[in-house]
């Protein structure tokens, strides 16, 4: 994070802020019933090792510590270890495909070591990223961030409507419902005060389950198995662990998946709490992805299964309004204290779907725009648009045409399963592929007053898409440029009318070196009187440098021999 931060108007409570009780815990509830709904897979993989139910809710409890104890590492800023945002953790789909083969293949004690080996990858890629951010220019990282929330509108769609695996008729009460809810979520957003915008998905949820249980949804034996279910119960922790060279393949495609989700929900971390953020900081992607990957090997340690940053709780803090680190620290306490109250899970574990739908829905739609406005945030030229539109076409492919990619090798399903993952990896290699014949630097001789204006705008503009600069940048570099021509032409300062021009690009810098025989321009930082604008000649050429100043972040001019350098600098 940097220095600049400031704090977007749309941020209630920002990351450094406190948030007074009374409004923490409404917020807290509503994150913790997020964070909880993909708490079904861990109770699915104790159904395939044949398990009875406590053995399933002690393997949840496990996975609650593990869930706290990540979103805490995540939210730490220890040297390495944490990027400091709120950017929680759980337990997602991404883990659940190799999870399963890993109990079916030797069991728990399989699962935990495979997992905790997992971890290991994620910390060893951590520390790879920062060296080859080239790789995840602002672009890539922007389509990543709006591909996980694309990612999801099957799985919420499909809850509101009543539809799964076994049933694939409409349920119009379930719809109603779903409906109903996510009215009632949006409706407390757009036009309520900012006191129920922070409730909004609370009250939804409380709405969601009270008409579940009028209508039928939420059924008699859901209820029946909440009241059998004890208030405190120590959970039961069992360190086995094996190991089977087989399964590596497939644990490390779900690390790869996972990372590139993380780095996506903390590009948008980022952007949403900086106001004046401009582009994605590696480093501290590479320290969220670190603590991460040291989340999912304790939670192979102590014996549940792999850890992945929540979209939708990051979607959630968006739509609150609230991205305080004090909420981060209250939902990993809350997580780790409800392990041993495992009345609490069983109240999470029956929510109704159309309520599960309606707020995965509406933390979506804020993901899918914020990650096409990173993408539209820099300047695009034919080989970013490919890189995009292509990585976007495959990624949609996976989700739209599942059967195609069902017949590639069992050892790559995992991967062909994520759309995120697909999308991702398009993208990595398509940039990679595509930097092939651009320049970092490039160069025009001009002659003033022959076009020489449009030649300039042309020249940047070109130069700009193909690096993906920011489109302001390269507006006010080319303002400058133009602005030092039309002096230059105006008071004869170039001898014979000759100018190269030479700009290069670093992603955080923009420099513009400008070469010429004749006289030296002057950058004053302050601007002329009107007396010495109206009694001395120089005072012209005075005032244009001092303009051009107010262009660039800094101007450098220097004589070599015969020619006349002026270097301009733009922070990018």
């Amino acid at each position: 994070m940097v220095n600049n931060e400031k704090k977007p108007i749309n941020i209630i409570y920002g990351l450094h802020d406190n948030i007074p009780n009374k409004v923490a815990i409404p917020l807290v509830i509503q994150q913790i019933v997020v964070l909880s709904m993909d708490l079904v897979l861990p109770v699915l993989i104790i159904s395939m090792t044949g398990g009875s139910r406590e053995v399933a809710r002690n393997f949840v409890s496990i996975m609650m510590i593990g869930i706290g104890i990540g979103t805490l590492l995540q939210v730490l800023r220890k040297g390495a270890m944490g990027s400091g945002y709120f950017c929680a953790e759980e337990t997602g789909f991404l883990y659940y495909q190799a999870s399963a083969l890993a109990v079916q293949t030797g069991g728990l004690a399989l699962l935990c070591g495979m997992t905790t080996i997992a971890g290991f990858f994620q910390v060893l890629l951590s520390k790879i990223i920062p060296r080859i951010r080239f790789l995840f220019p602002t672009e890539v990282a922007g389509l990543m961030v709006a591909m996980t929330g694309i990612a999801g509108i099957a799985p919420g769609v499909s809850a509101i409507f009543g539809i799964d695996d076994i049933k694939t008729t409409i349920d119009t009460t379930s719809m109603l419902i779903g409906i109903i809810t996510l009215a009632i979520m949006v409706s407390l957003n757009v036009w309520g005060k900012s006191s129920m915008r922070q409730y909004s998905i609370f009250i939804g949820i409380v709405m969601g389950y009270i008409l579940s249980s009028l209508f039928g949804i939420l059924k008699v034996d859901d209820i029946g198995q909440l009241v059998a279910t004890p208030f405190v119960a120590v959970p039961s922790i069992r360190m086995e662990w094996s190991f089977d060279e087989r399964l590596v393949l497939p644990f490390f495609i779900a690390v790869i998946c996972s990372t590139l989700k993380t780095m996506g929900n903390l590009a948008i971390c980022q952007k949403t709490n900086n106001a004046n953020w401009k582009r994605v900081d590696i480093k501290n992607v590479g320290n969220g992805i670190f603590a991460e990957g040291i989340g999912t090997s304790f939670c192979g340690i102590i014996g549940c299964m792999g850890l992945n940053s929540s979209s939708s709780s990051v979607g959630l803090s968006i739509v609150n309004g609230v991205t305080s680190r004090y909420l981060a620290y209250l939902v990993s306490g809350v997580f780790i204290a409800m392990a041993f109250f495992p009345k609490a899970a069983a109240l999470l574990a029956i929510m109704p779907a159309p309520v599960m739908g309606a707020v995965l829905l509406i933390n979506l739609g804020y993901f899918i725009i914020e990650g096409f406005q990173i993408v539209a945030s820099r300047m695009l030229d034919d080989r970013k648009i490919f890189v995009v539109g292509l990585s976007l076409v495959l990624g949609l492919s996976v989700d739209l045409l599942p059967s195609i990619y069902a017949q590639f090798p069992v050892q790559l399903q995992p991967l062909f399963k994520s759309s995120l993952a697909v999308v991702s990896l398009t993208a990595i290699s398509l940039n990679l592929l595509f930097r092939i014949g651009i320049k970092q630097k490039s160069t025009i001789e001009l002659t003033l007053g022959t076009d020489s204006t449009e030649k300039v705008i042309n020249f940047m503009e070109g130069s700009g898409a193909a690096w993906g600069a920011r489109s302001e940048v390269i507006h006010r570099a080319s303002s400058a440029i133009i602005e030092f021509f039309e002096t230059a032409l105006g008071l004869e300062l170039v001898r014979d009318g000759k100018v190269k021009l030479e700009v290069s690009f670093d992603e955080y810098n923009l420099a513009v070196k400008v070469v010429y025989n004749g006289a030296l321009m002057e950058f004053p930082e302050k601007r002329p009187t009107d007396e010495e604008l109206l009694n001395d000649d120089s005072a012209l050429v005075r005032l244009s440098g001092f303009l051009m100043r107010k262009y660039s972040n800094r101007i450098d001019s220097c004589i070599l021999g015969e020619s006349c350098i002026v270097q301009f600098h733009f922070e990018h």
